[in-house]
């Protein structure tokens, strides 16, 4: 699931947010608008439909969540790939006729690379809470297979008999989060 919010979110978003860098007319523009639009439906919006619509399993709430991702995702490559166009060893690349495929495969990734992966971890971090969220109301994985997002909605009923059993499903969420964010993070 983590992999495929991944995948889909920073993939796309990182193609359309150097595409809209490299096209700095109308259609740059146009890139970057529907990317805002992608920011104004929240997260959990989305993949709520796409688990109401399309079933209820790991892969679709990954689609989901990596699909609400790409907006950020685009704005976010845009930023870094704009700055990195107006660095002075992508302008003296371009001079020399670098262009295209091989100005952004051999100069702009490359550099954007360990930018994107901290904030992957950052993100990652938040796709399991999400992820967690859609399993708490039921949209998650099978109901029958343990979840940690179905654990507390199971155990809410419990939780001033027995608290730790939300303590401990609530707790692996956050070493997860902390981990992967840890992990994308390292220098």
């Amino acid at each position: 699931m983590l992999g495929c919010v991944a995948a889909i979110g920073m993939i796309g978003g990182t193609v359309f947010g150097v595409a809209a860098a490299l096209l700095s007319d109308w259609r740059g523009t146009l890139i970057r608008r529907a990317a805002e639009m992608f920011i104004v439906v929240p997260t959990l919006v989305v993949a709520l439909t796409a688990a109401a619509l399309f079933g209820l399993n790991p892969v679709t709430a990954g689609a989901a969540l990596g699909l609400a991702g790409i907006g950020p995702y685009t704005l976010f490559a845009h930023g870094l790939a704009r700055r990195l166009l107006a660095e002075p060893f992508v302008r003296a690349a371009r001079a020399l006729g670098v262009a295209g495929p091989g100005l952004v495969l051999r100069h702009i990734l490359p550099n954007m690379a360990p930018v994107l992966f901290a904030h992957i971890g950052a993100n990652a971090g938040l796709a399991v809470t999400a992820y967690a969220a859609l399993a708490f109301l039921g949209l998650g994985a099978d109901p029958s297979r343990p979840d940690w997002g179905a654990m507390l909605f199971e155990y809410r009923m419990f939780i001033f008999d027995h608290p730790l059993l939300m303590v401990w499903p609530g707790l692996a969420i956050a070493v997860v989060a902390a981990t992967l964010n840890a992990t994308f993070d390292a220098d």
